[in-house]
């Protein structure tokens, strides 16, 4: 298998998505629109269907489910180890409130998981309209029209805090510190829904998170499009 190239890997699914709202299926637009498009990408980079698996339980956490996973696996008998496991998410106007910032957080905790305690190698990826990207996940609201002359702003707001904005940047932060009491409540309702759910093993926040900037759409002020969006890598940082 190839390695994977995710700014490609981005585009292949804004692309498709792109392609959705094109012929007026927007409607139909979802998180798990995002599953088959990457599952089509890794196919084409080598990687065997057998070893794709959709909605995969997450074996540190009960009753939950992992959107998609690679593994090791020969055949479907055979038993697996999972490689790399994928959360996806897409940007809408809820992203600037409460609820989502908590859903994503909670993604990154399940990816988290899989990287501490499985050895796999993470992800998270949130697509969507250029519109609700710019101004609901990055925070950018005067955003530059067609065809003007200013530059993109840099990404502000919330979601700084957890995610670089630049190719291969690193973010590193404290869960044990929290900037203010939004993101405090948000890691402690983490634990308190989690945890009431869940037999497997204790949950602990650990002390820092780390989020690698992986792949980026490219942002052009002149002929944006329509769908745009980002991953991340989700490791330790202790």
């Amino acid at each position: 298998m190839k390695q994977i190239d995710f700014n490609s890997l981005i585009h292949s699914v804004s692309y498709l998505l792109c392609y959705q709202d094109k012929i007026g299926r927007d409607f139909m637009i979802t998180e798990s629109s995002i599953k088959f498009p990457v599952a089509d990408y890794l196919t084409g980079i080598g990687t065997p269907l057998v070893q794709i698996e959709l909605e995969y339980p997450h074996p540190e956490l009960e009753n939950k489910r992992i959107d998609l996973v690679t593994t090791d696996k020969e055949t479907h008998l055979s038993d697996c180890k999972i490689v790399n496991a994928f959360e996806f998410k897409i940007v809408k106007t809820e992203t600037k409130y409460k609820a989502e910032k908590q859903r994503i957080f909670n993604d990154l905790m399940r990816m988290y998981l899989m990287n501490v305690r499985q050895n796999v190698t993470s992800y998270f990826m949130i697509v969507g309209k250029y519109n609700d990207y710019m101004s609901c996940f990055r925070n950018i609201t005067d955003f530059p029209a067609k065809n003007k002359t200013q530059e993109i702003p840099d990404a502000d707001g919330f979601y700084t805090e957890w995610f670089s904005f630049k190719n291969l940047q690193t973010k590193v932060f404290n869960l044990d510190n929290p900037k203010n009491d939004e993101y405090k409540d948000i890691y402690q309702n983490f634990i308190d829904t989690y945890e009431e759910k869940n037999s497997h093993s204790k949950l602990i926040l650990p002390n820092k998170l780390k989020t690698v900037c992986k792949g980026l759409s490219a942002l052009s002020k002149y002929t944006p499009n329509p769908y745009v969006g980002g991953l991340w890598e989700i490791q330790t940082a202790e």
